[in-house]
């Protein structure tokens, strides 16, 4: 309570519960909320996703020699999305068939990232030798080709 001679007895009441920038909860928003997040935690983003990547990779076949890059990176990003859901045979089908042009076009720091992933789905896999090999590109700095056949 504030008194003040000229003016008139003000009654000030602080709710303790709510701050100031907090919102009301509003239960049917909450609500609303919760059915959200269940069902995009149905949704498989990462099956949609490959299935989209699929498509594009599909469209550049067709011409091989005029679309390499494009292939190439798309190639990648199969791989890396394989890597995420944890399929790591396709994660490795396609990290080797992309890492030899970045090898060979000297783009080292797309190179070590495919490299480290490609090396440990060689470890999930229980390939020995992949993942020695993988291991010495990565030590030689890829300046030598030295995958085994």
């Amino acid at each position: 309570m504030i008194e003040s001679p000229e003016y008139e007895t003000v009654h000030l009441h602080i709710d303790t519960q709510q701050y100031v920038g907090q919102v009301a909860s509003n239960p049917l928003a909450d609500d609303a909320i919760a059915m959200a997040v269940a069902s995009e935690s149905k949704v498989h983003h990462s099956q949609l996703i490959l299935t989209k990547l699929k498509r594009a990779l599909g469209l550049y076949n067709s011409d091989l020699a005029r679309y390499q890059r494009s292939i190439h990176q798309i190639e990648a990003q199969l791989a890396l999305e394989y890597y995420r859901a944890g399929n790591w045979a396709n994660a490795k089908h396609y990290f080797d068939a992309v890492y030899p042009t970045y090898q060979k076009e000297g783009w080292w720091d797309i190179l070590t990232s495919l490299l480290l992933k490609l090396m440990d789905c060689n470890e999930k896999l229980a390939d020995h030798t992949g993942y020695l090999t993988v291991g010495m590109e990565l030590i030689a700095g890829s300046k030598f080709d030295l995958r085994f056949v």
